[in-house]
C-alpha cells in the first residue's frame, strides 16, 4: 500500500476550506480506490476515508493509523455511509 498525494488536484476546494475554517493544514491522498483527506486543526487531527466501490479494509485502517498519526495518539473511529473517519486530539 502506498499514500499518493494528490493535493494539488483539489487546490482550488482546499483553499476555500482553509480561508472558512479554523484549519491549519489539509492533505488529500488516495490509497488505491480511497480517498483520504487528512485535516489538521489546532488541538486535533481528522482524517476522512472514502472509497464508494467497496468498503474500506481493517488493512487501509491500520496502514493510515501508521502513517498519518503519532504513535501517541489514539484515534476514534465513526462511520457514516461510505466514510469513516478517524479522530485524535493533537500531541503536545
Amino acid at each position: 500500500m502506498h499514500l499518493v498525494d494528490v493535493t494539488n488536484s483539489y487546490a482550488d476546494q482546499i483553499h476555500r476550506e482553509l480561508v472558512t475554517t479554523p484549519l491549519r493544514f489539509i492533505q488529500v491522498y488516495t490509497l488505491g480506490n480511497s480517498l483520504v483527506t487528512h485535516r489538521r486543526g489546532a488541538t486535533e487531527d481528522t482524517v476522512a476515508i472514502t472509497n464508494r466501490h467497496r468498503p474500506v479494509t481493517p488493512a487501509e485502517l491500520a496502514y493510515i493509523r501508521e502513517h498519518l498519526f503519532a504513535p501517541t495518539q489514539s484515534p476514534v473511529m465513526a462511520r457514516k455511509g461510505a466514510t469513516i473517519t478517524l479522530t485524535a486530539e493533537r500531541c503536545a
